[in-house]
């Protein structure tokens, strides 16, 4: 395995406050909040970017917040019924939303989860949370792969009880953590006898092994995400709907 270029732990330097989706109320199967509530992600992710980079003032309350998001549908993200917004184009709406709003950004070159701990750690040093795809499965065959995203404790990452699957979130952390246990096992147990556990991997010295961990913002919470799982995950997913998206001011060369 080679070495993580991961410092022990990466953050932004302001606090990030995320908003979430889930604070629309279920109406009517197609109404516009309906429609919000099930698949607004990706405009939670790119409202809070803005207020994160002072493009546009904190709402002052949850109802002002929402009725950005209203706004945001209505004027430059449509929401397909029933689908949400596809990775495909999903970047070619912000990049129209930052034009039709006059703001100086725009969406970088996108890039997969195997460059992400390199260009991950130049984002957060350069003080930018990163929105990201964790694409759809591939029905059928893959339909009931998810993500799995974890608390952090003590170091290590712990079942929290949630998952997701095609789902924009933002990471607004990365650090190297502990994995987790194996299902039904204690910290400090040892493991059966001649059973290699992956999740326990040792280093030459015989420590355990730390890998690097995604802390994001989702539903208004914050999670951990094993970049390693990540990686695995986009095995199951449509090509090229897990993606970064690096948010640039408008006067810089691509990367």
């Amino acid at each position: 395995m080679e070495e993580s270029n991961v410092d022990q732990k990466l953050s932004l330097k302001k606090t990030y406050e995320p908003g979430s989706q889930m604070w629309f109320a279920r109406g009517r199967r197609f109404s516009g909040d309906t429609q919000l509530r099930g698949f607004g992600c990706g405009l939670v992710a790119l409202e809070d970017f803005c207020i994160y980079k002072g493009l546009c003032p904190r709402p002052e309350s949850r109802e002002a917040y929402l009725e950005e998001l209203r706004k945001m549908k209505h004027r430059y993200l449509p929401i397909f019924p029933g689908l949400g917004i596809a990775p495909y184009y999903y970047p070619l709406l912000m990049d129209l939303f930052f034009l039709r709003r006059h703001l100086p950004y725009r969406v970088g070159r996108s890039f997969g989860p195997g460059a992400a701990e390199r260009r991950l750690k130049e984002e957060l040093q350069k003080d930018t949370p990163v929105i990201f795809a964790a694409g759809p499965t591939i029905p059928f065959l893959f339909h009931k792969k998810r993500i799995r995203l974890y608390s952090l404790h003590n170091g290590r990452l712990e079942d929290c009880g949630a998952s997701t699957r095609a789902h924009y979130m933002t990471v607004v952390g990365l650090e190297q953590v502990l994995p987790p246990l194996p299902a039904g096992k204690a910290e400090g147990a040892q493991g059966s006898a001649g059973a290699a556990d992956p999740s326990k991997a040792q280093d030459p010295a015989g420590a355990e092994r730390k890998i690097p961990a995604m802390r994001v913002a989702s539903w208004g919470r914050f999670y951990y995400i094993s970049l390693p799982e990540f990686k695995n995950y986009m095995r199951y997913t449509y090509p090229f709907t897990c993606r970064f998206y690096p948010m640039r001011p408008r006067s810089s060369p691509a990367p």
